[in-house]
C-alpha cells in the first residue's frame, strides 16, 4: 500500500503567521491532504487560501479549509480534521511552526501501524533566519543535562541529539500516526484556555491501546519567535492566566490518566504527590523568571 499523509493544522487569528509557514507543509514529499481547521477566526485567510491553492496548482495535494461557526477549541478541531482526513497516516502541524525539509519523509520511514512518531522540536527561529543565528539558537537549547523525558514531571525535552530513536511515554503536538489509531481515539476535548496536555493525553490513549511512541533526532521542527507570531492560537490570554490553566490542566490530565501512568511507570506516587511536583515546578521556574528579569532590568 502507497504510504499517504495528511497534514492537519488547526488555526485561529493567525493568517499571517499560516502563511508564512505554510510551504515548509507544502513542500514536504508524500502529502496526499492538506486541512486546515479554522477556529472561527474573526481574521480573514482569503490571502492565505489562495496563496496555498497557488502553490497547490501543480501538485497532487487535496486542500481542504474548514471555518468553524464559532470558536470550538483545538482539541475539537483536531477531531474535525480526523472526520475529514483519508490518507494512512496523520501528521499534526501548527500555524506557527515550519518543519524541516525532510521532516515527514523521515518519520514515514520509521513508522509502522503500531508506532507513532515526533522528531526533535526547536523554539524561537524563523523561517529566513540565516544559518549561523539558526545554528546558534539550536544549540544553545541541546542542554546536555536534560534528559529526553522527565517522569517526576511527566514532560519531555525534545530538543537532544540521541544515538538512536528512542520509546517514550508521549512526544509533543508535531507527531505523525497511523490514521487507524484514531478509530477508537479522540482528542479530549475537556482542556481549556491553552490546550495544555491535549496532546498528551491523546498519545496516552495510544499507549493504553499498546502503540508504541517514538523520538527521533534524525529529523526536525521549528516553532517560530514570538516576536514574529500573530497573537491567536491558544496563548492569547495573559502569562499569568496560561500558568495557572497548565497548572489546571495537567490536574485534569493526571485525573484521566494517573493510575495508567503509575502502574505502568512504577512511580509509586499519589495523584496528590504527582500534582503538587508540578505545581512546585511552576512555581520555581516562574520565579527564577522574575529574578532573572529583575537582574537584567536592574544591571
Amino acid at each position: 500500500m502507497r504510504k499517504t499523509v495528511a497534514v492537519i493544522i488547526p488555526t485561529f487569528n493567525r493568517p499571517n503567521t499560516l502563511k508564512k509557514v505554510i510551504d515548509s507543509y507544502i513542500n514536504q514529499k508524500y502529502i496526499n491532504e492538506l486541512i486546515i481547521i479554522d477556529d472561527g477566526s474573526y481574521k480573514k485567510y482569503d490571502e492565505v487560501n489562495n496563496y496555498i491553492r497557488s502553490k497547490l496548482k501543480d501538485k497532487e495535494i487535496n486542500y481542504i479549509y474548514k471555518k468553524n461557526n464559532k470558536n470550538m477549541g483545538a482539541g475539537f478541531c483536531r477531531n474535525e480534521g480526523l472526520r475529514i482526513a483519508k490518507s494512512n497516516f496523520i501528521l499534526w502541524g501548527e500555524d506557527d511552526l515550519f518543519l524541516g525539509h525532510d521532516y515527514i519523509s523521515v518519520l514515514l520511514s520509521k513508522i509502522d501501524k503500531k508506532t507513532a512518531i515526533c522528531g526533535s522540536i526547536y523554539y524561537g527561529l524563523d523561517v529566513d533566519m540565516n544559518f549561523t543565528d539558526e545554528k546558534k539558537i539550536i544549540s544553545q537549547q541541546k542542554i546536555k543535562k536534560n534528559r529526553v523525558f522527565n517522569y517526576k514531571l511527566f514532560e519531555g525535552y525534545y530538543r537532544l541529539d540521541t544515538k538512536k530513536d528512542i520509546r517514550i511515554p508521549f512526544g509533543h503536538a508535531i507527531i505523525m500516526a497511523p490514521k487507524t489509531i484514531y478509530e477508537k481515539i479522540e482528542y479530549y476535548e475537556g482542556y481549556m484556555v491553552n490546550g495544555y496536555r491535549e496532546e498528551s493525553d491523546a498519545q496516552i490513549q495510544m499507549l493504553k491501546r499498546g502503540i508504541k511512541i517514538i523520538y527521533t533526532s534524525d529529523t526536525s521542527c521549528y516553532h517560530l519567535s514570538g516576536d514574529v507570531i500573530e497573537k491567536g492560537g491558544q496563548h492569547t490570554s495573559s502569562f499569568f492566566k496560561q500558568e495557572i490553566f497548565k497548572i489546571i490542566n495537567n490536574y485534569i490530565f493526571l485525573k484521566r490518566h494517573h493510575q495508567f501512568l503509575n502502574d505502568e511507570f512504577s512511580l509509586n506516587r499519589s495523584f496528590m504527590k504527582s500534582n503538587w511536583l508540578y505545581l512546585k515546578y511552576i512555581i520555581k521556574k516562574n520565579i527564577k523568571g522574575i529574578l532573572k528579569r529583575f537582574v537584567i532590568k536592574n544591571g
